[in-house]
């Protein structure tokens, strides 16, 4: 739970970058931005757009660190939106680097609206949101409406990061004085109200220079203040401050909570102190209820089973094998593959609680957490397939199942559960007809 906290905080994030005008110019330009949470600055943001042709790549680079119980957790996100110079959408890429798991996601639009998503060995196709704008959509319609005070204008934001449109509400306001790390300037205040089925309403304040280039935002979130301001890529990329994000994103419970375990269900009752809605999404085991006043009634009970059904799933009932398909991110119920990630992980952070000061990148060097090379897999298999050579004489292919078991347990998690597949069938293959 405390980690999706973290991938939420870097959503927003994505999000209020993606809400920005960015740069207006018409040549290829990097702007920088110092990220700040609650006045401590956790990380930076580069922002390139580059025109060739009939195309305009922009792509955007975010990078925080903060403190999660002492231990320093750094996640970066890499995302590039290829659009034609109208603001038509081509393509896009995203790449999340979560510290100690990297997802690359790369979408393909065509002519006919047709998205053609791939992320690893999964596929996807879904139709691009009619009116969804990206990075040089959203720069178009920015400039199309300008900064006359009094102006209102709507737009669809499709975000990569998260697949979704988000309905964004902009008001052009008043120019105001503006503290930009201690250099005090005149910007045009925008205000922007976004919002989406997954997500709370986000209120952001933005400030741009006649140029339309954004200076500096506010955002309100999750119990913190986040800001980016403009600033020289040595500031932005300096050292950073220490803050503490966990400590900040629970209460205790107003009546203690005894014997968890005994309960079917624990119910809160939630009051709203602030304008905005309080949103809290559904789930399998949350069930929300909105009240009228505002208030939200949560009731939490655990996710059980029905009489004879046993894991892993082997039933044709289509929601629950539709459920169960392949998806962006990686889950599974098979006792070994829950116990070597947990070896991974504990190994990992124990790594980096006796050397603070390096990196994840080096702790998974040193512990030999990497992805394996098909050639180191191919010389693993060969191995444990001749060590179990009478196994395999006397079972032929029913001997991949307890080999895949072997091959797993020894690469640890580190090469892809389909291509030991495929090359400990060939092995077995080979050694029959040898």
């Amino acid at each position: 739970m405390k980690f999706r906290h973290l991938l939420g905080i870097f959503v927003v994030l994505s999000l209020i970058y993606s809400l920005s005008y960015g740069s207006t110019s018409q040549t290829d330009e990097t702007e920088y931005f110092a990220l700040f949470m609650d006045n401590l600055k956790i990380g930076h943001a580069i922002q390139d757009r580059i025109v060739e042709g009939d195309k305009v790549t922009t792509s955007i680079k975010l990078s925080i660190t903060i403190n999660r119980t002492g231990i320093p957790v750094s996640i970066s996100i890499s995302s590039v939106s290829i659009e034609t110079t109208d603001g038509k959408p081509i393509g896009f890429e995203i790449e999340q680097d979560l510290g100690i798991l990297t997802m690359k996601t790369v979408g393909n639009i065509d002519e006919n609206g047709k998205m053609t998503i791939t992320t690893g060995q999964q596929k996807e196709e879904r139709q691009w949101p009619e009116g969804a704008l990206m990075s040089e959509g959203l720069r178009l319609l920015y400039l199309k409406n300008g900064l006359k005070e009094g102006t209102r204008y709507t737009a669809k934001i499709f975000e990569p990061s998260t697949m979704e449109v988000f309905n964004a509400e902009v008001n052009i306001g008043a120019k105001t004085t503006v503290d930009l790390l201690g250099r005090v300037v005149e910007l045009t205040e925008i205000k922007s109200t976004t919002s989406s089925g997954q997500i709370a309403t986000l209120n952001t304040v933005e400030y741009y220079d006649d140029e339309m280039k954004l200076q500096k935002s506010v955002t309100p979130v999750m119990g913190f203040t986040i800001e980016q301001i403009a600033c020289s890529k040595e500031f932005a990329l300096g050292e950073n401050d220490v803050f503490e994000v966990v400590d900040k994103m629970f209460l205790s419970s107003p009546e203690p909570i005894e014997n968890v375990s005994s309960v079917k269900s624990i119910t809160y009752y939630l009051s709203q102190t602030g304008t905005n809605d309080l949103k809290i999404p559904s789930n399998d085991n949350q069930k929300v209820k909105n009240l009228s006043n505002g208030n939200v009634v949560v009731t939490i009970e655990p996710i059980t089973a029905p009489t004879g059904i046993r894991f892993p799933y082997k039933g044709s009932d289509s929601t629950a094998t539709d459920a169960l398909k392949p998806t962006r991110y990686v889950e599974s119920d098979e006792q070994i593959i829950k116990d070597l990630a947990k070896e991974a992980i504990e190994d990992l952070l124990t790594w980096l609680a006796k050397q603070p000061k390096e990196s994840v990148d080096k702790a998974i060097q040193d512990l030999g957490l990497g992805v394996i090379s098909e050639e180191e897999l191919k010389s693993v298999i060969k191995r444990i397939v001749e060590a179990n050579a009478t196994m395999v004489t006397e079972r032929g292919e029913r001997a991949i199942g307890p080999l895949m078991g072997l091959v797993m347990k020894e690469v640890r998690g580190r090469a892809d559960g389909k291509l030991v597949s495929e090359l400990l069938r060939s092995a077995v293959q080979a050694h029959q007809q040898s």
